[in-house]
């Protein structure tokens, strides 16, 4: 989905939630869930629009019309397992969130 594209489906309504999900601890995703469906956010070109920080995915968000009902997440795969050597788990923490700067 284009960012465009998503910014037209918050206006009407149609957007369920947001996420920025850290991917990498660098790499940043902007996902829209609607109707059960999850969308990586695109450019217009086509490549998926990465955020270089929560902070800048809060700016771009920021700048969307009704973007405020849209509940937003902060979502990122847990390493702990990895990191103190056993097998990786499929878990997720996810952290609701404000779109104001500092929060």
């Amino acid at each position: 989905m284009t960012f465009d594209e998503f910014t037209r489906l918050v206006a009407s309504g149609d957007i369920d939630e947001v996420q920025v999900e850290s991917m990498e601890g660098d790499i940043f995703l902007l996902k829209a869930l609607q109707n059960d469906d999850v969308n990586v956010l695109t450019k217009k070109d086509g490549s998926t629009l990465k955020p270089t920080s929560v902070a800048n995915a809060k700016e771009l968000l920021r700048e969307v019309e009704g973007i405020k009902r849209v509940p937003f997440y902060f979502v990122q795969q847990t390493a702990y397992d990895e990191m103190i050597g056993q097998a990786s788990s499929n878990e997720v923490h996810k952290v609701q969130m404000s779109l104001e700067a500092g929060s």
